[in-house]
């Protein structure tokens, strides 16, 4: 049976491209379609119907008639229940599965807000205030090493076993992205090995360098308003 191409929403973020990669790594065909926050389409009716949240990633079926799925972990292992029919990316296996999932779980719940809190506060924040910077600082640390510590005892570069699975395929967009606001990985070695890993899985370099190109030109820009800022004063206020 020929799978048509699953439509999927999203944007160049680390929660947006998890979706991205399961999909590379399962060799399933999609059509990417960009959602412009610029345009706010993420609050138009249609974008509403589809993501009641109103947020990205979520994707259309085809092949389920159209059956729509938002929130990322629940687009995850929505997937790999219809089309990881080797179980690689998550087991049927209850205890295995259970495992997974827990892990899953702690990157939405954890990780994820953690990163991201301190990605704005250095990134976005007009004003940057210490005791934000420093508090996001330490929740992201503390997220890492709880993430060091188990790649460590696993003794593989994944978080479950000897393979890649859906835990790792959330988690691993919120490691590089750390890099563009000069977080010391230093002392995580085994969250370095982890995204190395998944580096090198098919389709994972496709997917990841539009986030890397759009990181540098938000970079290339912020080095032009520093400049214009020595030059006119009032430039660094806007």
């Amino acid at each position: 049976m020929t799978i048509k191409p699953i439509k999927l929403y999203t944007f160049d973020t680390p929660n947006g491209v998890k979706v991205d990669i399961l999909l590379e790594l399962l060799g399933l065909p999609y059509e990417r379609i960009t959602v412009d926050f610029a345009k706010q389409e993420q609050r138009e009716p249609w974008f509403l119907k589809i993501s009641p949240n109103g947020q990205i990633p979520a994707v259309i079926d085809p092949n389920q008639n159209d059956f729509a799925v938002f929130e990322s972990g629940a687009i995850l292992i929505y997937l790999c229940d219809m089309y990881d029919k080797e179980e690689k990316y998550l087991p049927k296996d209850p205890l295995r599965r259970s495992e997974v999932m827990q892990w899953l779980m702690w990157q939405m719940a954890g990780l994820g807000p953690n990163v991201v809190a301190l990605y704005v506060a250095l990134r976005y924040a007009s004003e940057k205030v210490p005791h934000t910077i420093k508090s996001t600082t330490e929740g992201v640390t503390a997220m890492y090493n709880v993430l060091e510590k188990r790649l460590k005892e696993n003794g593989t570069s994944f978080i479950c076993g000897d393979h890649p699975t859906i835990a790792d395929v959330a988690t691993y967009p919120f490691i590089p992205i750390m890099f563009c606001v000069s977080y010391d990985m230093t002392p995580f070695p085994h969250v370095q090995k982890l995204a190395e890993a998944m580096e090198k899985l098919q389709g994972i370099k496709k997917v990841m360098d539009p986030l890397y190109s759009y990181e540098q030109s938000l970079l290339a820009m912020e080095d032009v308003k520093k400049q214009m800022a020595d030059r006119v004063p009032h430039m660094g206020n806007n």
